[in-house]
């Protein structure tokens, strides 16, 4: 049983990033090719976070409510993959700012509620999920990096690869078993996000938000700024590519790095080298070396999702694990984003990529030294995982 739950979860995550390999590397860059600036890129960067801000957490707790969180995660991304089809016919226009909401609405919640999933169907082996999470690597690697060249011949193809894929991880997902049976039925609750605001969980969040606002906007305006210092979109897709493989082994080998030093100093960890490799990336002048250094950023971030994902899940009660993943979500990955791409784009057009660089890698740092007070002072008693 234990296996056929990894193998399940595995297979979920697959086609999960399969999908995200086939459209995010490349979606600012269909929108500069287009015409766009750097800061409307950065305004339709922005509106999707402020939608899935404001709608992650809710959709968090209907999914808790339901009892099966498997069936909203089926009905969002069907709705999905029909816009982004619909909007690969479309030419570029305003009209994207609309796309934009609608990804911010029925797309974002779709992989905190998937890792909500995962560490459910996984139970008392959660601290493996990086087995499971590295074959989500893979499929992104493999795809991002085909990607590159197709969009180089038939850049629209990104929506309607995306739409398909879609339609698989629905039936990926749909093989998770299902969760317990409630037997007071469906029950919304607004409450439910008092609930989960311990003053650990905040403080917490507010930690984590620091150092994902500079690595999220680095990571928003990558594409954008090696292509402006001189890199094809296919060493674009080589360099989200050969991130995502060095990603493959630090998922493997999390479990052991969990058990040895625990989520908290993982997380801290994460959040130091994250800091220094945007540092060296900026100080990358050819394409060659910009893949390089971004392909470090594999190293830290598999520790990193893995961490957060366990401490959340620790943090918060039994029956509102799906509304800690989504606010989770909302508070240290959506609200960083939305900041990063409003304040990002418009760095970018008046200071340069340099500037905008350096900047990301400040901000990263302090949420680092953040995290390490936090971790000093309230997570020193956590035991071992098993």
């Amino acid at each position: 049983m234990a296996q056929t739950a990894v193998f399940r979860v595995s297979v979920s995550y697959a086609a999960m990033f399969a999908a995200v390999g086939t459209f995010f590397p490349f979606a600012t860059l269909y929108l500069q090719t287009a015409g766009w600036s750097g800061t409307s890129i950065g305004i339709y960067s922005a509106i999707g976070p402020f939608v899935a801000l404001l709608v992650q957490p809710i959709w968090g707790l209907i999914g808790d409510s339901m009892g099966d969180a498997r069936r909203l995660f089926s009905i969002l991304m069907a709705i999905t993959a029909s816009i982004t089809a619909i909007f690969g016919f479309l030419p570029v226009s305003g009209v994207f700012f609309g796309f934009a909401i609608l990804l911010g609405l029925f797309q974002a919640p779709l992989h905190p509620i998937l890792d909500s999933l995962a560490v459910s169907t996984l139970g008392e082996g959660r601290q493996g999920i990086g087995r499971s999470r590295l074959w989500g690597s893979v499929a992104f690697a493999l795809v991002s990096m085909g990607m590159g060249s197709v969009f180089d011949i038939f850049p629209r193809s990104i929506f309607w690869v995306n739409a398909g894929l879609g339609l698989l991880v629905i039936l990926a997902v749909r093989s998770l078993p299902p969760a317990a049976a409630r037997a007071e039925g469906p029950k919304f609750d607004l409450s439910g996000l008092k609930r989960i605001m311990s003053r650990k969980m905040l403080l917490f969040l507010g930690a984590v938000f620091f150092m994902q606002l500079g690595h999220a906007t680095a990571m928003s305006f990558l594409s954008i700024v090696m292509a402006q210092r001189g890199a094809s979109s296919t060493y674009v897709g080589y360099a989200w590519s050969l991130t995502a493989i060095i990603e493959i082994p630090m998922f493997l080998a999390s479990g052991y790095f969990l058990r040895r030093f625990g989520p908290e100093r993982l997380l801290v960890f994460s959040a130091f080298y994250s800091a220094i490799r945007i540092f060296v990336f900026n100080a990358a002048a050819t394409p060659g070396l910009m893949v390089f250094t971004h392909a470090l950023d594999g190293i830290a971030f598999p520790l990193m999702i893995v961490s957060a994902i366990l401490i959340v899940f620790d943090l918060v009660p039994d029956d509102l694990k799906t509304t800690g993943q989504t606010t989770y979500a909302a508070a240290a990955n959506t609200l960083p984003r939305l900041i990063g791409a409003l304040l990002g784009g418009r760095i970018l057009d008046i200071a340069g990529p340099s500037t905008l660089y350096i900047l990301c890698g400040i901000v990263t740092l302090i949420g680092a030294v953040f995290l390490l007070v936090w971790q000093r002072t309230h997570a020193s008693s956590r035991p071992a995982l098993p």
